[in-house]
């Protein structure tokens, strides 16, 4: 096992030290440990209140970008419009994986939000 530093942030940042086989799993790893922050610890070591977000907002948005995280390709073809047919696949589909991470990156808070709610029960 190998040590990772992974940086989560939102509207700050949130260092974590994880141990796992190699960056895809530590990324997991970072995601399932930030998942586990009570929402007082977690608004304490980030300014992700410096908007107008409520903390019932912000826990959704936290449960929207974990749902991301673990959504099937069928469904991230339904939600972006994007077909992973389209993709080069020599890359064991990383392509159609970044593109798709790059349209949910380019939704607004809000409507991440919105695209969970209407689609978190299709996984």
């Amino acid at each position: 096992m190998k040590k990772f530093k992974v940086t989560l942030s939102y509207r700050g940042s949130i260092e974590l030290e994880v141990e796992a086989q190699d960056g895809e799993l530590a990324l997991e790893a970072a995601r399932e440990k930030i998942a586990q922050y009570s929402k007082e610890q977690f608004f304490d070591e980030s300014d992700i209140m410096e908007d107008d977000h409520d903390i019932e907002e912000i826990s959704e948005l936290k449960q929207a970008e974990r749902w991301w995280g673990q959504t099937p390709f069928r469904t991230m073809e339904q939600v972006t419009g994007l077909r992973e047919e389209d993709f080069p696949g020599d890359d064991g589909s990383q392509a159609f994986v970044d593109a798709c991470d790059a349209w949910w990156n380019s939704q607004t808070d809000e409507e991440k939000i919105e695209i969970w709610n209407a689609n978190k029960d299709w996984n």
